[in-house]
């Protein structure tokens, strides 16, 4: 049975990659790189540097609650591990690998991963709240109150005990209750407001990959939580095909041809996911030496 969830992401890949070659023109695909105007792509590539040093830097400054010597190198390095892993992972599941940098405190940093996705997640979903506000007001407003409702439920099972006491041994749960609450606001405040600037320059470069092969409103670029939460759900590897096919979809109500929607999918791809995962497979080959325990959570976390 495990076997055959671990080979669902990759049959996911398989059919959706099927459904979407069905109908591109890959002469189109291809020519498109003639079109592109070479100064906005080069911006949108240099925007990797500042999005990748800041989400290293707010892995840095959580990693310091538990590790007070740890460098800024060690914790980019944990972090372009993880994004190795990631690679290879549905849901980004890979990033889990970051632990393996700290393997005597792996327990204290695998609960401060979760807490940095978590924080990665509240800041997607009010974004991609805020992006359907824009495409469709009355599902914005839905959400609105959705949230609301889960901010108020999480605020009240952080400050709950008992919940906790009841459990006989830690679990990942536990673990990132404990994260969380230990945490200092100015410091889950800080990784937030890091968490928003690094969204910022990934919808900046998916609107300049956009706006370098099809002129279109800038509105457009608000598609992206829409696209990055979706494509989050485990039935792909990297949720390659199903990223490509919800772009196809939101930016078709622009006008957008299937091939540059495809196009710009794969662009922030590359530059947001691809690159930062080969640069951590190469300043780290330990990673091809980490045994599975080392990318999910231990037997006692799971």
């Amino acid at each position: 049975m495990r076997k055959t969830k671990r080979l669902l992401p990759f049959i996911g890949l398989v059919l959706l990659t099927a459904i979407l070659a069905r109908y591109i023109n890959f002469s189109h695909l291809i020519n498109l790189r003639q079109q592109a105007e070479g100064k906005v792509l080069g911006v949108a590539v240099a925007l990797t540097i500042p999005f990748l040093l800041c989400k290293a830097l707010k892995w840095y400054y959580l990693l310091r609650t538990s590790i007070p010597n740890v460098s800024y190198v060690s914790a980019l390095r944990s972090f372009l591990i993880g994004m190795a892993a990631s690679l290879f992972t549905p849901a980004r599941l890979g990033e889990l690998a970051r632990v393996a940098c700290f393997p005597s405190q792996r327990f204290s940093v695998l609960g401060l991963v979760m807490v940095d996705k978590l924080v990665d997640i509240g800041i997607l979903l009010g974004l991609f709240v805020l992006s359907f506000l824009v495409f469709s007001p009355w599902l914005g407003l839905t959400g609105v109150l959705a949230g609301g409702v889960l901010v108020f439920g999480l605020s009240v099972l952080l400050r709950s005990t008992h919940w906790v006491t009841r459990i006989p041994q830690p679990t990942w749960l536990t673990e990132v209750w404990r994260g969380l609450r230990n945490q200092p606001r100015r410091l889950i405040t800080l990784n937030a407001s890091l968490t928003c600037l690094c969204f910022g320059c990934m919808m900046l470069q998916f609107q300049l990959f956009l706006s370098s092969l099809q002129s279109v409103s800038w509105w457009a670029g608000l598609m992206l939580p829409i696209i990055l939460l979706v494509s989050s759900a485990p039935v792909s590897i990297s949720g390659l095909g199903l990223r490509e096919g919800i772009t196809v979809l939101l930016l078709s109500r622009y006008a957008v041809s299937i091939e540059t929607a495809i196009a710009v999918s794969l662009s922030v791809f590359a530059v947001t996911s691809l690159l930062p995962g080969l640069i951590g497979l190469l300043l780290s080959p330990t990673l091809i030496k980490l045994r599975p325990q080392d990318i999910h959570p231990p037997k006692e976390f799971s």
